[in-house]
Order: structure tokens, then C-alpha cells, then sequence
């Protein structure tokens, strides 16, 4: 232990030369240690091979291929992280032996109270983040679990997990393919028809009433819908770039009383504002979004035009105001 903090002090003056000159200079600094803690944090992300590790520490910037390393030498280095408490265990994967740190000495304290704390503000957060973000905290605390000393807290993650029953890949797939407008096949678990396959040109991916959804164009149907992501088993197949059919578009106007008024995009058209009130149009063949962007508006809202929409709309929620009476 004492010649850890030996090297890590040596890392320090290392680090500080470095900063000031922009060079290496051998005599100021353990190599060794230097390499073992880059070896450290790369072992600690996911398991690796030799020729991973010895190709990660000769391209490293600090480094700048100075010297040629040997798989000898990156044993060494794995050696001397033993040494100091860190578990390195060995897998096979594709006839390749990989290394990874399955427990390491440096374990922080942390209480139940303090864990819920945290996973409290992740559910806050969770409110304003987008898909890509919430994926990066859920893997980052999910690594942090790994690496504390909080007897339950692997428990209190799932039960309170924003991605609870949903595996963090799929999702980050199925988000890449939404922003990328891809068709896809999906398999899902339909509650009731059971396991079908559904082919879709993805469009966008949501986490709204604590649910997420992937929102897209149905090729059989053609029409828009959603599809709850904790009930898809898998990505049964992809087709780039696709191209959806002749969709009818509809354009609904409405007046908007308030400043709470929605950012032109795509779909919306600011017309006019004058004395508070605005006037604007959503244009989508999609008119599930329409809808549930106009019940977002609330009270705010009132519907111009199309007739046929409009009826439609007061329809639906007169039914909504007799679930209530």
C-alpha cells in the first residue's frame, strides 16, 4: 500500500511537469505506476485483452509511443494492481482471453439514506433529460453500484430504476434508429395478441408518465403509432433509410390563450399573436401526436379547424369528462 501512494504521489508531480512542459521527462515519474493506473481505469469499464491493453497504452497521448511494450510487460502492470488489493479475473470470449477488475480496494461508504437520495434526484432529473442522457446516468449508476460499500443498493437501483425491466442497449438502439428514421422489425409482446412482429419506420423515442415509448409509422397499416418499449424483446431486424408511404397530412388550427406557446418546428406554424392570443397550425400526417400535443395545451387551447378534426376532438373529450362523473 505504501508504495501505491508512492507512485501516486510520483503520478502527481508527473501530471503537474506534464501541465508546464508539454513533455515527458523519465526521471520524474514511476512509469510503472503511471501505466498501471491507466490499466486500471481501462480494466475497470469492461474486459479486455492483452493486445487491447498494450495497444490503449502505447496510443496514449501522454505516452506518445515513446517505447514498444511487451505482453510481459502489461502482465507486470497487472501485477502491481494486484498487489495493491484489485481482483482480476479472467473470461474467454470468441477463443480470446479478456481481463477484467472485478473488485477493487477503493470502496467509498455509502449509506441506504444517501443512495436513496441519489436515485431520488435521478427520478427528478429523469423529468427534463432526454433518452440519450437518462441511458448515460442509468450506466453511470449502475457502474457506481459496483464501486461503493452500500450493502443494498443494487436493490434499490432496480426497484427505482427509470429503466427498470428495460435493458439500457436495446434502448439506446432503439433511440439511434428513431433519429435515424429507420425501418425496423420489432418483436412484441403484445398484451392482446402475444408475441407478434411489428415493422415500423421509427420516428422518435419518449419517457413520458414514467414509461417509455417509441413512437413511429406503421408499414402495414400505415398510420402512426406508439409502442411501449418494456414490452419489445428484441430488434428482429433493420432496413436503413426508409421511405414511408403517401401518409395524408392534415393541418389543424388553433387558438392558444397564454405564454406558454410551443417552439416552431416541423409540425407547428406560428400565424400571428395579437392582444394574448395566438394563432398557430400543427401539420402532421400523425394525428395521435396532434392530440396528445393539444391535451398538453389544456384549457389554453381551442381547435379552429378542420370541422371533421374538431368534432373529432370535442368527441373524445366529452368521453374523457364522463369518466369522471
Amino acid at each position: 500500500m505504501y508504495s501505491c501512494l508512492w507512485h501516486a504521489l510520483l503520478y502527481n508531480v508527473y501530471m503537474k511537469e506534464f501541465a508546464r512542459s508539454k513533455k515527458i521527462t523519465y526521471n520524474l515519474m514511476s512509469f510503472t505506476a503511471f501505466k498501471s493506473l491507466l490499466l486500471f481505469s481501462f480494466l475497470v469499464e469492461s474486459p479486455k485483452s492483452i493486445d487491447e491493453m498494450r495497444e490503449y497504452i502505447i496510443n496514449h497521448p501522454y505516452l506518445k509511443k515513446q517505447e514498444k511494450l511487451s505482453s510481459d510487460a502489461v502482465r507486470i502492470y497487472m501485477y502491481s494492481l494486484e498487489k495493491i488489493g484489485c481482483q482480476i479475473v479472467k473470461t474467454r470470449e470468441n477463443k480470446v482471453t479478456k481481463f477484467s477488475i472485478a473488485k477493487t480496494p477503493f470502496k467509498m461508504k455509502v449509506s441506504e439514506d444517501q443512495f436513496n437520495d441519489l436515485m431520488k434526484t435521478y427520478k427528478h432529473l429523469s423529468k427534463v433529460l432526454s433518452v440519450h442522457e437518462l441511458i448515460i446516468v442509468e450506466k453511470f449508476l449502475r457502474k457506481i453500484i459496483k464501486h461503493i460499500d452500500c450493502e443494498n443498493a443494487a436493490e434499490i437501483m432496480e426497484k427505482k430504476s427509470v429503466l427498470k425491466g428495460i435493458d439500457p442497449d436495446l434502448l439506446t438502439e432503439l433511440t439511434d434508429h428513431a433519429e435515424a428514421q429507420n425501418q425496423i422489425i420489432i418483436e412484441y409482446n403484445s398484451p392482446h395478441s402475444g408475441q407478434i412482429l411489428v415493422e415500423l419506420i421509427a420516428q422518435r423515442v419518449e419517457y413520458t408518465n414514467n414509461m417509455f415509448y417509441i413512437y413511429g409509422t406503421s408499414i402495414e397499416h400505415q398510420n402512426y403509432g406508439c409502442f411501449l418499449v418494456n414490452r419489445i424483446i428484441k430488434i428482429a431486424s433493420v432496413k436503413p433509410k426508409a421511405i414511408a408511404g403517401n401518409l395524408e397530412e392534415i393541418t389543424v388550427g388553433l387558438e392558444l390563450t397564454g405564454s406558454d406557446i410551443p417552439e416552431p418546428d416541423g409540425c407547428v406554424k406560428i400565424l400571428n399573436t395579437e392582444n394574448g392570443k395566438t394563432l398557430l397550425e400543427i401539420t402532421s400526417s400523425n394525428t395521435f401526436d396532434i392530440t396528445q400535443r393539444l391535451l398538453a395545451m389544456g384549457g389554453d387551447c381551442k381547435v379552429l379547424y378542420p370541422q371533421e378534426f374538431k368534432a373529432e376532438f370535442v368527441k373524445k373529450l366529452k368521453q374523457m369528462r364522463q369518466q369522471y362523473e
